[in-house]
C-alpha cells in the first residue's frame, strides 16, 4: 500500500489473511465499504470467496466511518450474525 515506506524492515509478522481463512471452522462476518481509502472492495470479496461459511455485508462509507455512515446496516448485519452464531451454540 505504502511503497515508500520500508514495511519489510520493520514488520516481522506476515498476515496471510487470504492463505488462512480457507481453514477457519467457525462462520465469517465481513463487513467492507467500496469507498475505503485503504482496502479495496476486491480484497473483501476475494477474503469472502476463500471462506468457507461466510457473510458478506457491504457498507458505505470510508476506512475509519463506514460503521458510523451505515450503522443501521452494521448494527443489523452485527446482531444477525450473532444470533446465527449463539443458536448453533445453544444446540450443541
Amino acid at each position: 500500500m505504502f511503497p515508500f515506506l520500508p514495511v519489510r524492515l520493520v514488520i516481522r509478522n506476515r498476515y496471510d489473511t487470504l492463505g488462512k481463512i480457507g481453514s477457519v471452522q467457525s462462520p465469517v462476518l465481513i463487513l467492507h465499504s467500496r469507498e475505503d481509502e485503504y482496502f479495496p472492495y476486491r480484497h473483501a470479496e476475494r477474503l469472502a470467496g476463500a471462506a468457507r461459511e461466510v457473510t458478506m455485508v457491504e457498507l458505505r462509507g470510508g476506512h475509519n466511518d463506514a460503521f458510523l455512515v451505515t450503522e443501521p446496516t452494521y448494527r443489523q448485519a452485527l446482531a444477525g450474525f450473532f444470533a446465527q452464531v449463539s443458536g448453533r451454540l445453544g444446540r450443541r
